[in-house]
């Protein structure tokens, strides 16, 4: 005797994804929910709801400008490093950035003044929401206190949004280290940079071409960090909090 085929159900009609959304949204329970589904058991209705809610969690960000952002610095303190290079990584798009040059780095009066400032301008133009990966305790803090220190306006509470990819991969992933490059090896996400105690070293000093070497290394980070972001958005919802 032939073999009976499975029967399969039908796919989801909006009217009835959006039925979901409204019954989900009151709290009615799944197994009263069965009654306004004709042919859908409750399992079914369990498991298009928990898929409807994870499109639902990141569904803000699709009219956002999103943009991946990490800098360079000469010391983890901004009280006594600089900025060496910033790069913004438009989500599916270019990659804006901007580096020190020599002369502004042996000029006291100089130094990351000017970089500090066409990053801040580019965040207020180009961005609604920022990226970044440890941004919460480092790049962002750093950025702020630079431009305190150097009197130029930052970005006020509330100006941008902001994801920081290192809580994402701390609570979704179970890795030996929750930094970039352990994410990024762990996902096959080829892009990550090493640079030499050496070439740090001349840059801080304003060496050209350690200085076009941190800046290739800085555009690698916010490459991979595009892909990782891409990669987590599925099990993850991105809060809006602010810069």
């Amino acid at each position: 005797m032939p073999k009976s085929k499975k029967k399969v159900a039908p796919e989801w009609s909006d009217a009835e994804i959006e039925l979901l959304k409204m019954l989900d949204k009151k709290g009615v329970r799944y197994a009263d929910r069965v009654k306004y589904f004709t042919g859908r058991t409750q399992d079914a209705i369990r498991n298009k709801t928990w898929e409807v809610r994870q499109m639902e969690a990141n569904s803000w960000l699709e009219d956002q400008r999103v943009g991946f952002l990490d800098i360079e610095t000469t010391n983890l303190k901004a009280n006594f490093g600089v900025m060496l290079s910033w790069c913004l990584k438009l989500r599916g798009g270019k990659i804006l950035e901007d580096c020190v040059t020599r002369k502004e780095m042996i000029d006291r009066e100089l130094l990351d003044r000017r970089i500090a400032q066409s990053l801040v301008d580019t965040l207020r133009d180009k961005v609604d929401v920022v990226v970044t990966y440890n941004g919460t305790r480092f790049d962002i803090p750093y950025i702020r206190s630079r431009c305190l220190m150097l009197g130029i306006d930052f970005l006020p509470y509330g100006a941008k949004k902001h994801i920081d990819m290192y809580y994402q991969v701390r609570g979704k992933l179970r890795l030996h280290r929750s930094s970039l490059d352990a994410a990024c090896e762990a996902l096959h996400i080829k892009g990550k940079t090493p640079i030499s105690p050496q070439v740090w070293r001349d840059a801080a000093l304003g060496y050209p071409d350690a200085l076009k070497a941190v800046l290739r290394h800085n555009r690698g980070d916010v490459r991979i960090l595009e892909k990782l972001f891409e990669k987590l958005l599925p099990f993850a919802r991105s809060t809006r909090r602010s810069i």
